[in-house]
């Protein structure tokens, strides 16, 4: 027996009971309050209805000649087509071991008869809202999970074009150092011919200068590919602080001689001489500083290098490296100032970016753009 009207449809039910008196009223009384129904008067029929037409939920006699309430649950959830359908039993049986074997073989709730029709309708509400939130459960994981796999198919594709990219730039950093070497090996050459005119020489250290411009910036453009790509790690290793402190300074004093420049190192002296840290990164990050404060600073002027220990009570968290494996790691600070041009205010917020200049930096024909980006990163 089906029953429907054209009313918004709250639900499909199917209802099982060889009573013809309570499949009728239950049928009428469910139909009035929007639900689709459908009724049958037995086991067997119970079984192909929920096979052919999925119901969202089942009113399940128990008392059935042939095959009983039980027995068709059980059937029912030992088939995968109907197995996730709730089942509520509805009987005139309110022994407790009754109502403990109803949801022993799959039942979701148990009516007894004589049954109150709120007591029908809120159970009934109740396992198709739990239904209802299910499906949206189910959806929104295969949702999610296909999130997932586009993510991570995504996530493989940028890390095989960050791949490929480090790849092309460290080959063809290599393929244009090993010529440009060559021409900068030569300019040094031949500038030390003391056959050759003032004109000449000049025209040499032009080509120098924008030979060491260019490789500066293969160089750069390669460390901050690695440093993007994530492929440079930490190196730390025990080494002699104030020695890289002289390599700096005698590395610098000849740009700073060259501009008339007094370049001044002051280091405090509870500043350890012996750390454990990486020295390459330490050494490119105050040569990108240093190199700035020299290029930028006019002639006469006067930078300075101050390098400070913090307290190891102001040392945050977030401020020691995670995979560090020193045992007890403090902050040193390093201070750079210089006499320069300075930078404006409304430049500060871009200062870090990748081939973002200020204005000093593009009147200046030799400046990348990179230096504070991979100091910073």
């Amino acid at each position: 027996m089906t029953t429907n009207k054209t009313e918004e449809n709250k639900g499909n039910i199917l209802i099982v009971d060889d009573t013809p008196e309570n499949l009728q009223f239950l049928s009428a009384t469910l139909l009035d309050g929007g639900y689709k129904v459908r009724g049958v008067i037995n086991g067997k029929m119970a079984i192909r209805a929920a096979r052919a037409g999925s119901p969202e939920l089942i009113l399940l006699d128990i008392k059935m000649p042939e095959m009983d309430g039980y027995e068709v649950c059980m059937q029912l959830k030992a088939d995968p087509k109907t197995s996730e359908i709730p089942v509520i039993f509805i009987s005139a049986l309110d022994e407790v071991l009754d109502k403990v074997t109803a949801f022993q073989v799959g039942g979701v709730d148990f009516i007894t008869k004589p049954f109150h029709l709120a007591e029908v309708l809120a159970k009934i509400e109740h396992q198709l809202t739990i239904q209802r939130l299910k499906k949206q459960l189910l959806d929104r994981n295969t949702e999610l999970q296909q999130e997932i796999i586009e993510h991570k198919k995504a996530e493989e594709a940028a890390a095989a074009a960050w791949l490929a990219k480090s790849q092309f730039i460290a080959n063809m950093s290599h393929e244009l150092r090993t010529p440009l070497n060559a021409i900068l090996g030569f300019t040094e050459v031949m500038s030390r011919d003391s056959f050759l005119g003032d004109e000449s020489l000049e025209n040499l250290r032009i080509i120098n200068r924008s030979g060491q411009h260019w490789l500066e910036l293969i160089n750069d453009v390669l460390d901050l590919s690695k440093i993007e790509a994530g492929i440079i790690a930490l190196d730390e290793r025990s080494f002699d602080l104030y020695q890289l402190f002289d390599t700096l300074e005698e590395m610098f004093q000849i740009q700073a001689e060259a501009k008339n420049l007094q370049l001044k190192f002051f280091v405090e002296q509870n500043v350890p001489q012996y750390i454990k840290t990486d020295e390459k990164k330490l050494r490119v990050c105050l040569i990108n500083l240093l190199g700035n404060a020299i290029k930028f600073t006019l002639d006469g002027g006067c930078i300075w290098l101050r390098v400070s220990m913090e307290s190891k009570l102001q040392l945050a968290e977030s401020e020691i490296y995670p995979n560090s494996t020193s045992g007890e790691p403090f902050l040193i600070v390093f201070e750079v100032e210089d006499t320069g041009v300075g930078i404006a205010a409304a430049e500060i917020d871009t200062l870090f970016d990748a081939f973002v200049q200020t204005e000093a930096g593009r009147n200046a024909a030799d400046c990348t753009g990179l230096g504070l980006t991979i100091t910073k990163k």
